[in-house]
């Protein structure tokens, strides 16, 4: 074994990768990096094949056959992915680096602190046979090579280390922002009290997809414009004592957001905080996400990376037709650059079945469904650890009609995070859509107040829930809110509500702005009522009054 690291450096570095959120969140994928190192460290990396990792790893049995089951492709891609996203974030300043080349399932090790003293350890395999001594000319050659090797691996370490230099903006919103979370120095009274609602908050923040959370000592390191810093504050003094908790872009010291809490008494107090903390930080119109979208105007036509998915989380909370447009091509684009691009592929899943309920311009009617449905199955795959990869699971189920399922995928994403805004209003859509109209309010609720933040349909399924409760004042009052000229539902509802009382000018334009805004939905309200899946009696009272509308104004 080189000289330029122990066995001892590799195992503690492999424990301290699997204690990262990102791989204690995904238990398959940390298996799996487990094994191949233990196996290349034991000197039989080299004949690790799919069939022995399905088996050991996956539980497979003898019959696993690699060509027709790409389970340890998949797994194999998505351990890649959380090595990298590891090394550019939390282990940036780790001198010990592992990594799994594409092509094969042994692992390599490298240094990345090489020196003139101490050259860059050589990749993690088995021992090599001794090579006989050589004449001097050859010995002559070998040190010329070896000099050639330190330079390309010192030079590899450098590009991959972080940089006290800002990078150019193109390269920083690829990847994911990081935050690095933390307590204030001199923050003495009650410091356990601190580090553990610091931790809370780093796992919170960890369930979004959005970020990567990181160690302070690393984000030293990592002084980029996608860099921020969260910290934590007692207020002792302050009578009661209270906490301030304050995000800033690590670059530039600006404060993004700041928030301030009575200090908390009990564990539902400190549960409070952190859930309240977590979603105002990496919701997906939270402090992180609009203040890199401040920093990235004027927005490219085509966003790549990071940008592509903050331009379709946008364009699925407020759908603008023309930032749904970018959002499709931006996905696109980004899937045929990186087939395993698992975040991807659950949003495009959600256009998918957006364009499909509301028959879009361009829309391929069932099969946009059922493309989502594979979309979505690949997701989950990939990150069955991460809440997207359940709630698009949720998505297509329920449109497909098989609720049962549907509501296992539902539950299953609010275990994982149920701090993500978007996630928590389909959800309840869903079950206001079966007629469970208090369940599906009551998450709804805390989300009433978010306004920018708050999907456009959310407005909706809370008005269809007042219609069929026959609370008049509250459907009426909904029904004339902005946002429900961003689905049709909304319009429907709107047109209905303005019918009931009497407005005909206000019911022709609800109707005019459907037709124009959603022709397909305008030329079949019945079959789009059965693409939402609603239950008999939403349908049969919407029915019965859209029939009334229509023959409002048909009278002249």
């Amino acid at each position: 074994m080189s000289d330029d690291w122990t066995r001892g450096e590799v195992e503690i570095e492999l424990a301290t990768i699997l204690r990262d959120p990102e791989f204690e969140r995904n238990p398959s994928v940390s298996r799996f990096l487990t094994f191949v190192v233990t196996e290349t460290l034991d000197g039989r990396g080299a004949r690790l094949k799919a069939f022995t990792i399905a088996v050991e790893v996956f539980g497979r049995d003898e019959s696993f056959d690699a060509q027709n089951n790409s389970i340890v492709r998949v797994q194999a891609a998505r351990l890649r992915q959380l090595l990298a996203a590891y090394y550019a974030g939390p282990g940036a300043a780790s001198p010990i680096r592992i990594e799994m080349p594409v092509g094969a399932y042994r692992v390599l090790v490298s240094r990345c602190d090489a020196s003139p003293e101490r050259a860059p350890a050589p990749p993690l395999a088995a021992e090599s046979p001794a090579v006989p001594s050589s004449p001097r000319p050859m010995f002559s050659a070998l040190i010329v090579a070896a000099a050639a090797v330190v330079v390309i691996v010192m030079l590899a370490c450098l590009v991959s280390w972080p940089s006290s230099r800002a990078p150019q903006q193109l390269d920083w919103t690829r990847g994911r922002p990081t935050v690095a979370v933390g307590v204030a120095p001199g923050s003495d009274a009650d410091s356990l009290a601190l580090a553990r609602l610091s931790e809370g908050l780093s796992r919170a923040l960890g369930a979004f997809d959005g970020l990567i959370v990181t160690r302070p000592a690393a984000e030293s390191r990592r002084e980029t414009p996608g860099a921020y810093t969260l910290v934590v504050h007692l207020r002792p003094s302050a009578r009661p004592p209270r906490l301030s908790i304050d995000l800033s872009h690590t670059l530039s010291g600006a404060v993004v957001w700041t928030g301030d809490y009575p200090a908390p008494v009990d564990e539902e107090g400190e549960a409070a905080i952190i859930a309240s903390a977590a979603r105002a930080v990496a919701d997906t119109h939270a402090a992180v996400n609009m203040d890199m979208m401040a920093r990235t105007r004027p927005w490219p036509a085509r966003p790549s990376g990071h940008l592509c998915i903050l331009a379709t989380l946008d364009a699925i909370t407020h759908r603008d037709p023309d930032d749904l447009r970018r959002a499709f091509d931006c996905l696109e684009a980004e899937i045929a650059a990186d087939p395993d691009s698992a975040y991807a592929e659950a949003l495009l899943s959600v256009l998918l079945v957006r364009r499909y309920l509301d028959a879009e311009p361009g829309n391929l009617g069932p099969a946009d469904l059922s493309r989502a449905t594979r979309l979505a199955r690949e997701s989950f795959d990939r990150d069955p650890q991460r809440a997207r990869s359940a709630y698009v699971l949720h998505l297509v189920r329920f449109y497909d009609k098989r609720f049962e399922e549907a509501f296992v995928a539902a539950r299953r994403t609010l275990e994982l995070n149920p701090n993500v805004t978007l996630f928590v209003a389909q959800i309840a859509a869903s079950y206001i859509s079966r007629g469970d109209y208090a369940r599906g309010e009551t998450l709804l609720a805390p989300l009433s107040a978010l306004d920018r933040a708050a999907p456009s349909f959310l407005y909706a399924f809370s008005c269809l829930a007042a219609f069929m409760r026959d609370d008049e004042a509250r459907f009426r009052s909904l029904a004339r809110a902005g946002f429900m000229e961003k689905g049709a539902i909304g319009l429907i509802l709107r047109a209905i509500a303005a019918n009931r009382a009497g407005d005909r000018e206000a019911t022709r334009a609800a109707a005019q702005m459907l037709r124009q805004k959603f022709p397909g939905v305008a030329a079949d309200v019945p079959a789009t009522l059965d693409r939402y899946a609603f239950a008999p009696e939403i349908v049969a009272k919407l029915m019965g009054q859209w029939r009334a509308v229509q023959s409002a104004l048909e009278t002249r």
